[in-house]
This record gives C-alpha cells, structure tokens and sequence, in this order.
C-alpha cells in the first residue's frame, strides 16, 4: 500500500500588492487530492541578505539586498511554458546572529523602513510604496508581547517576462532593498548585530510537455529521450538515464534544460514463453503488457533514477514520460500527462533467438535491428545481486522531493531454512544503509544481535550482504566463539 503525507494548502488571497505576513487561519480553495499531497517547489528560488546595524542603519551601505527578477539566461521551456507566480519575500529578523537563544530576554524596539525598488536601465526608482518594519519585546506587560521577525510578501509577477497570459508592459532585471529611516532605540549591540535584513524571490512555473497543445499526449511528442544502459547491467544500484528535449524524443528537437515536476518511470521485466527456448537463458519470446510493469513516480526535476532491482536476472523494458503542472490536479490529471518515450507496444512480442550467443549479444542484435532509433535504448538485460543467497526485498512508496520516488527499500537475508540474519535498510534521501545482524547458535537459535550501525562507504541505497557484520578478529562471529560443541 501506498503511504501518503498529507500537507494541507493554505491560500491566502491578497488584496493588495504587499501584505504584511502575520499569521493566516482559515480554510482557502478546496484543492484537488494530488495538490494537497504534493506541492511542486519553486522553479526559481534567488536569495540576499545583509547583515548588522552597519550595513542597514545607513543609506548608502556599501552593498544592498539584491536579487535578479530576470535572470541573464531565461527559462528553456522544453515544451509549453510560462511563469505562473513570483512572490518576494522582504523581512527583517533578529536571526542574523551564530548565538539567538537569549535575544527575546532583553526589551527591544527597532524600527526600519525601507522601499522596494527596481533597475530601469540607468537608474533606481521605488516600486510601489515603502514597508515599514517594527520589531519589539516588551517584558512589562503579561504575557510578555514580542516580534523579533516580521515579513511582507510582494506580487512581483506583473514585472516579470514569460508571464502566463497577457506579456507584461514593464520588465524589471533587477530588484534592490533600501533602508529609508533606521531607529533602533539605542538597543545593545549585540541585538543591533543580529538583525537581518533579506529578500527571497521565488518564482513559479507552469509547463505542459508538448510545445504545440497542452492536453495530454494528444500531439505524438515525446519530450524525453532515453539513454542507453548497457546491455548486460551489473550494476546495483541500477541507474536509468533520460534527457530532456523540445521534441521528437531528440529525433528532430534538441537538448533542453529545464525539467518537468513530475517523471514516470515503468520497469517491465520479460519471462519467456517459448518452451523451445527452455534450456538456453539467452533467448527469450515475451509479448509485451506494460500493465504488470513497475511504476515508479519522481517528484521534482529529475533526468536519472537510481533504485534497487531485485526481479531476478532477466530481460527488461522501461519508458519514461514528464508530467506537467499546466492543469489543476498535479500528476492525478491525465490532460498532464507526456507522451512515453519510444517503446515496444502492448502485445508487441520480443524475439531473441541468437544460437549459442550471451545476453549482451541478444540486446545489441535486438537495438542494431531498430537502426539506432530511440526504441533500441528500451531493452536491456541484468544480472541479479546476491542470487546465490535467500532474501525478501521491500519497497514502500511515499512522496519524495529534489527529483527522487521518496520510496522506502530494505532487505532482509535468511539461511537455508529461511532463518533471518541480517537486516538492511536504505536512505532514500542520504543514500546510507543500516545493517542489523543477527548470530544464530549451534541449534539455529537467535543468539547475538550486533547493534545496527551503517554500512561504511555506501551512499548511493546499495543493498547487498555485508559478510563482516560481526566478526570476531578477522573472520566472521560464529556460535563456536561463545557456545563450544565439544
């Protein structure tokens, strides 16, 4: 079953061009179930700050909070896309400090003004009106009254290029905080210090992975493009590789930058059907379903995934295709939905009869046959790990983010007679393993159990037995180190 972490979206409406964020209560637009499980993070995150009285209580410090409304190399849209929203975050905070955790004992008022303005090619001039900050402890009243953080958000998309809708009339590359009047009331230094004055800017994209009509794969564009593991995979972890393309599967389009908020990855796994081909693991006849596929979902901008396979040495398909977020509900649309890369089709039959041949000479027989097209990158053999030895694999699928599925894998290793001994669990978002191990006595009891600990030198989620998990010198830890048969 899958896991859901369910995060409620809050939206807020502003009213006006800044609002000073205080707290917001209340219940927003009711929201699709995929967009209250997963919001897609920002596009485009710029972000300054200046620290200390010195440089804020002057008007003419020596370097401004700055960031680039436009950057100097814009989007590379790979198929239809816009800027939906770009939100700043202007604050003034008592957090500019390494030590804070005494800053709310003293009595404090600080007052600082400042004005948002923008480059218009020679000059800066102020964009709409100034933000007044005020901080404050007061330890006289009961409860004791305090704001030692204050932001205000500012819509800044109508001055952005890209827009969604109608193109905007002015453009702005550059954004700057200055301060207008500083008063800090003679408070002591090392509160003055402290203070931070900074400017986030967040920038939201919405893309639909066609370039020429956003409803589905109605248009026969494929905006990824494989690339071609080796034939014979070894490998564990395995890796899958794409590309991001305008068009075509990079057929007739070229190479793109930016990414999509959604990836689906399907892994089939092919079992012979020949009884002809019984005695030779080499050859294989499979129809293809790629409804018995594994289906894995990448959340975030993504062109690899790393995971764990574990159904046996084998031939494999796998395809990919971006989601887009250009119509309400995430990847729980299907207007969203991309085009697959090229792949052998539902019911299609695979072929691989080479006499006297070996698993990677069957894949590349099979791609030469396709001509290099993009479909021969789809096939692939793989020789299972640890297939000498008796294991249960796991996978728990829960959201994840930064371009990875968020699933969960462990494995659990057994004796001949299915008694477990060694535990492994692996980090989705450090790439570490804990091992736990478990010695059994002269009967196959459990005895000993080492501590769990982490596997050293691995961060990529490897699973594989660790033969050293308890040793006692050199050689494994053993029911003779502590139970004598004699």
């Amino acid at each position: 079953m899958a896991l859901r972490n369910h995060t409620t979206v809050l939206a807020v409406a502003l009213t006006a061009m800044l609002c000073t964020v205080q707290a917001a209560y209340g219940q927003g637009p009711k929201k699709t179930t995929e967009e209250l499980q997963y919001v897609p993070p920002p596009a485009r995150v710029v972000h300054d700050s200046v620290i200390g009285k010195s440089l804020i209580s002057t008007s003419s410090p020596s370097r401004y909070a700055t960031v680039a409304l436009t950057p100097v190399i814009d989007y590379d849209f790979c198929g239809m896309g816009c800027i939906s929203k770009v939100l700043g975050r202007v604050g003034l905070s008592l957090d500019g400090a390494s030590v804070q955790y005494d800053l709310g004992d003293e009595e404090l008022e600080i007052d600082v003004t400042v004005e948002v303005q923008f480059h218009n090619g020679s000059l800066w001039d102020p964009l709409g009106s100034a933000i007044v900050f005020k901080l404050h402890v007061d330890n006289s009243s009961t409860p004791k009254k305090y704001r030692i953080h204050q932001e205000v958000v500012v819509d800044l998309l109508d001055y952005r290029g890209n827009k969604c809708g109608a193109y905007p009339s002015n453009i702005y590359d550059d954004l700057r905080l200055k301060v207008m009047a500083y008063n800090d009331h003679s408070a002591a230094a090392a509160i003055t210090d402290s203070l931070k004055l900074y400017f986030r800017l967040e920038e939201y994209a919405r893309i639909h992975p066609s370039s020429v009509e956003a409803d589905g794969c109605s248009d026969g564009e494929t905006m990824v493009k494989l690339l071609a593991p080796t034939a014979d995979l070894a490998t564990n972890p395995v890796t899958l590789s794409w590309e991001n393309w305008t068009s075509a599967g990079g057929g007739s389009g070229s190479a793109c930058d930016e990414a999509y908020p959604w990836y689906e990855v399907q892994v089939l796994r092919l079992y012979n059907t020949d009884a002809g081909y019984r005695n030779d693991p080499a050859k294989l006849k499979a129809v293809v379903n790629w409804s018995e596929a594994q289906r894995f979902i990448l959340y975030g901008q993504a062109t690899s995934m790393t995971f764990t396979l574990a159904d046996g040495t084998g031939y494999y398909l796998w395809r990919v295709r971006p989601i887009g977020n250009w119509h309400e509900g995430g990847f729980g649309n299907d207007t969203n939905w991309g085009c697959w890369t090229p792949h052998p089709a539902d019911g299609a039959t695979i072929n691989l009869s080479l006499t006297n041949s070996t698993p990677q000479a069957q894949v590349t027989a099979w791609r030469n046959s396709h001509s290099g097209a993009v479909i021969a990158r789809s096939l692939f053999h793989y020789n299972q790990f640890d297939e000498d030895k008796n294991w249960i694999f796991n996978r728990t699928f829960m959201e994840g983010r930064d371009g990875r599925n968020g699933g969960y894998e462990g494995i659990t290793y057994a004796t001949g007679l299915l008694q477990p001994i060694q535990t492994q669990a692996a980090s989705q978002t450090t790439g570490q393993v804990m091992v736990s191990h478990t010695v059994l006595d002269a009967n196959g009891r459990p005895t000993l159990s080492v501590l769990p600990f982490v596997r050293s030198g691995v961060d990529n989620g490897k699973l594989e037995f660790l033969e050293g998990a308890a040793l006692y010198g050199s050689a494994p830890y053993t029911w003779k180190d502590f139970d004598d048969a004699a």
